[in-house]
């Protein structure tokens, strides 16, 4: 009996022991940069995870991914309050976030790093990742000598280049080169002088675009306002010479624009005429702005470099233009209840309207550009007995002849309605309904249909 309960203890015991010992192998297979992130004076270390049920497919990838921002987040990114760049982003009024745009240029361009080691654990699978951090700044700084030699010569093929569009490019390029890096200094020396490579791209670029003038082919700019579509002609210059193939925007909330050429041709000009004026006034302007977005996408791919050249102020020029006011000549006929009269109330209510906004009125037939012919007459309407209401109707015609006598504008207003206590108010009360609409609908409707 004591045999068998020896055996059976010592059993236990042996069982115990092995469980104990499976235990403890189970947990050294948790490797120990798990246990506790490993830290290192000479290497920059990157861990990431993936879950295999989520990314049955990609998980490696994604969990390498993970450990190269781990990794790239220990590279710290010091970007001082006085920094060239953080002065950039103020002066040209930068929206990205210049911190995070560094850090993500160098995950990647980041070379050197290498796998230590992977675990698996269920649907968790990690990624160890080192990279020694002199190694690093051997290859980030041979990259630097790289990128700067190489932005020198595309400076210098800008400042050489007699082609407008080849030097915009070799502009944007020249500073394309320094983006992954665009946080260092850059200080190089630059055909004998000792300059912020950055800062000169910048500078001799802003040169560039001060150096474009546009001339308009007349000392004054003037347009007929009854007929309007003559063409406008202008010439693009850059350091006195024709500048070809430019775009340029034509802007005016005034007129309705026909822009008959999208870019100055060979001698550097271009032209648009003007459908419509929409805004009568005498005095008006456009504005005539370079265009070069289809340089600039061709020039590069980079949205942060575009950006850049895209808050560089683009040469605008504003221009004036002088409206041709046509001399109006008026004569009316107004009568009442189909008698002669000397009224003058629609002929008058004309005259103070036109003046209004500018334009000129004369007697001489000789004189007058466009001549209005209006007609007025009246008639007796119902009489409310009893109520001492008295109602009249007012028929008016407006029409507008050229100096050849032909109607270029006719409208017949029919009917307007007058009430008072007597005829003769209620056809005052007419006229002065008619006055009104001559004033607020029917002239600005024939400068509409101009």
């Amino acid at each position: 009996m004591i045999r068998l309960l020896f055996l059976f203890y010592f059993s236990l015991f042996i069982i115990s022991c092995s469980s104990s010992k499976k235990l403890n192998e189970t947990i050294e297979e948790t490797p120990h940069w798990l246990k506790e992130f490993p830290i290192s004076q000479t290497h920059y270390i990157g861990i990431g995870l993936a879950d295999k049920s989520k990314f049955p497919t990609d998980y490696i990838k994604i969990a390498q991914k993970n450990a190269l921002q781990n990794l790239v987040s220990q590279i710290k990114v010091n970007i001082s309050s006085q920094s060239q760049m953080v002065r950039m982003q103020k002066e040209l009024n930068l929206k990205q976030d210049i911190n995070s745009f560094i850090k993500i240029k160098t995950e990647d361009i980041i070379e050197g790093y290498e796998i230590i080691d992977t675990y698996t654990k269920g649907n968790e699978y990690w990624v160890y990742y080192s990279l020694n951090k002199e190694l690093y700044n051997e290859i980030k700084v041979k990259k630097i000598e790289i990128a700067t030699e190489k932005s020198k010569v595309l400076l210098q093929n800008a400042l050489e280049s007699s082609n407008l569009k080849n030097k915009y490019i070799y502009f944007v390029s020249a500073l394309g080169e320094l983006e992954p890096y665009i946080n260092e200094s850059f200080i190089t020396d630059l055909n004998g002088r000792e300059v912020n490579l950055k800062s000169e791209i910048i500078s001799q670029f802003r040169s560039y675009m001060n150096n474009y003038l546009i001339n308009s082919t007349k000392d004054k700019i003037s347009i007929d306002l009854v007929y309007p579509k003559s063409k406008i002609n202008f010439q693009l210059m850059h350091n006195n010479k024709p500048a070809t193939n430019v775009a340029i925007d034509v802007i005016s909330k005034s007129f309705d624009l026909n822009t008959i050429s999208n870019q100055t041709d060979f001698k550097g000009f271009f032209s648009f005429s003007i459908n419509k004026i929409k805004e009568i006034e005498i005095h008006h302007s456009i504005e005539l702005a370079l265009n070069f977005k289809t340089w600039l996408n061709e020039a590069h791919t980079s949205e942060f470099i575009k950006s850049l050249f895209e808050k560089i102020t683009v040469p605008t020029f504003t221009f004036p233009i002088k409206i041709n006011a046509p001399n109006f000549r008026i004569s009316s006929t107004e009568k009442q209840y189909s008698n002669n009269s000397n009224r003058q109330d629609l002929l008058l209510a004309t005259q103070d309207k036109l003046t209004s906004i500018g334009m000129k009125i004369t007697e001489s037939e000789d004189e007058a550009q466009l001549h209005i012919v209006i007609n007025g007459e009246t008639k007796k309407g119902s009489h409310i007995i009893g109520h001492k209401m008295y109602t009249s109707f007012l028929k008016m015609t407006f029409q507008i002849y050229d100096q050849k006598s032909h109607l270029i504008f006719s409208k017949t207003i029919d009917e307007i309605k007058g009430i008072q206590l007597s005829y003769e108010k209620s056809e005052i009360n007419a006229y002065s309904k008619g006055k009104l609409i001559i004033k607020d609908q029917i002239i600005p409707e024939f400068f509409e249909n101009l």
